[in-house]
């Protein structure tokens, strides 16, 4: 038999509720969220080595739609992501209808992301809104993960219940910006345009990859301080990486970072009373960083200390997350977001060498 990758269509209500991270948005949670999503996806069929490795994964494009139970001061959420399936589980060829039996098949349990972009019809506002310091502009970058239990009920069709967290932020651009979590359960179906998933047969085989990857990359970004409404300050961060490349699939990695934030400058002035060099503005840190690789595409989650902060005010700890993409063995772009735990600092956008 030959590999298919058919087209599946999911769609289910949700229910749940936004999540107050933080003090000032306590006071806005006046009832549950409603909430509907469609995911239009495709199998792959292993022919690229990355896919056989994460157990054939499915991806497509999700539409979520949230109404967030106070419209008055949230209004509703619309998302639109590019949306990856990673089994929890082996695939297992399926070759009758009599395997179709409960918990017994594997690959029914599935991590589910998604990035993308994502609209709020109600923001922050100084006259109209301004109780509500959750999102200061409509377009937001929306991120979602979510965990599924698959139950199929025919060839074709397929109940679906999971749990999903859904993150609208624009990552300090445009102030106030405490982020909106929305977190809701959900029961639907999925439609396999071509019944039974078969002809699948995991038989993954050794590739060869780089262990030891070197790479210097330069990012920029842009952020507001407080007031809002006012003026957009620059960000730039030279970073230098060694990764350790463990399994194909992910890799540890030591680096450093050089942060020069000229935001710095007048919150320097304004709460330490002083009018800092540019010296003075810069900041040092080293990190630990963990990367999954998806072909071209490395997921990276790092864990930073900072070495050198005249500021201070954020703590000695900071995050960064974000996406690569490789043009060639050497040139890749890359787009991040540095975060003090649940606040933004900026976005950034960059490019970089590996050696």
């Amino acid at each position: 038999m030959k590999n298919k990758n058919p087209l599946s269509f999911h769609l289910a209500p949700h229910s749940g509720f936004i999540v107050p991270h933080a003090a000032q948005m306590v006071h806005l949670i006046q009832g549950h969220s409603l909430a509907g999503d469609f995911l239009v996806e495709k199998r792959t069929i292993g022919n690229r080595p990355w896919q056989e490795h994460y157990g054939f994964p499915s991806h497509g494009i999700s539409l979520f739609c949230n109404y967030t139970g106070n419209p008055a001061a949230f209004g509703t959420f619309t998302s639109l992501c590019y949306s990856l399936r990673l089994p929890l589980d082996k695939f297992k060829v399926i070759e009758s209808k009599k395997e179709l039996s409960g918990f017994s098949i594997r690959n029914m349990h599935d991590i589910i992301l998604g990035i993308g972009s994502g609209y709020s019809t109600k923001i922050w506002d100084l006259r109209e809104n301004h109780q509500a310091p959750v999102l200061g502009s409509h377009i937001n970058v929306a991120l979602s993960i979510q965990y599924q239990v698959k139950i199929p009920l025919s060839s074709k069709v397929n109940l679906a219940s999971g749990v999903r967290l859904t993150h609208f932020s624009n990552g300090a651009f445009q102030i106030p910006n405490l982020g909106a979590n929305n977190v809701s359960i959900y029961v639907g179906c999925t439609f396999n345009r071509t019944g039974l998933p078969q002809a699948f047969t995991a038989n993954v085989s050794e590739q060869k990859f780089k262990k030891n990857t070197s790479t210097l990359a330069l990012s920029f970004g842009m952020k507001e301080i407080q007031p809002p409404l006012g003026k957009k300050f620059e960000t730039f961060t030279l970073s230098f990486l060694q990764d350790r490349r463990v399994t194909y699939k992910s890799s540890f990695g030591l680096g450093l970072d050089a942060f020069y934030n000229t935001s710095l400058k007048p919150l320097m002035e304004r709460y330490k009373n002083e009018t800092p060099t540019s010296i003075k503005m810069m900041q040092l840190g080293a990190l630990l960083s963990y990367s999954l690789h998806f072909n071209l595409v490395e997921l990276k989650i790092q864990q930073g200390f900072y070495l050198k902060d005249n500021w201070k005010n954020d703590g000695v700890l900071y995050h960064r997350f974000g996406l690569r993409y490789r043009f060639s063995n050497h040139c890749f772009a890359q787009l991040m977001l540095k975060t003090h735990f649940a606040k933004a600092d900026y976005g950034e956008v960059g490019i970089g060498y590996a050696f």
